[in-house]
């Protein structure tokens, strides 16, 4: 699922805003929902296959504009979040489900910028629990490079010392 969000910035640095967008949306939404099932699962103190009787019960019934204002109500996630996943899916909706206008359907880059950069908050916010850290790709990407060749001069350091 994350490498969407890689994806949308792929097609991004490529000027393909169409398919930045549907990556990163698909990202922002899969996002989404696990906030979601995660929020049910422990309001309604859900382990294992117990879903009778709660939400998790028959997920058809929950869209995604339900799901983010009730992630906003509990405090998952902020104003802020809430009012742009709204503004990126209603105009989602409008490239995939009401226009029928090829015109209509086009993908501007600041709404493929947009997507990249709430897809980070929601990727932060999953992992740090806080929107407030959201570092750019080129960090993300200096942070992984270092982390792994570290894991590989440990590997050598140990090899060398004759341990397994």
């Amino acid at each position: 699922m994350f490498q969407l969000l890689g994806q949308a910035q792929n097609y991004y640095f490529n000027d393909n805003h169409f398919l930045s967008f549907v990556n990163g949306w698909i990202f922002i939404e899969s996002s989404i929902n696990m906030l979601w099932r995660e929020l049910i699962r422990s309001t309604f103190d859900i382990t294992g296959s117990k879903k009778k009787g709660t939400p998790l019960d028959d997920v058809r019934n929950w869209t995604t504009q339900i799901k983010i204002d009730e992630l906003f109500m509990k405090g998952i996630i902020n104003e802020d979040l809430r009012k742009k996943l709204h503004r990126l899916r209603k105009r989602r909706n409008s490239i995939f489900h009401y226009d029928e206008k090829v015109s209509k359907r086009k993908v501007s880059r600041e709404d493929a910028g947009g997507i990249i950069e709430y897809g980070l908050k929601m990727f932060y916010m999953m992992i740090e629990g806080d929107l407030e850290k959201v570092p750019a790709f080129m960090e993300i990407r200096n942070n992984i490079y270092k982390n792994i060749h570290r894991g590989t001069i440990h590997r050598t350091v140990i090899k060398e010392k004759g341990e397994k």
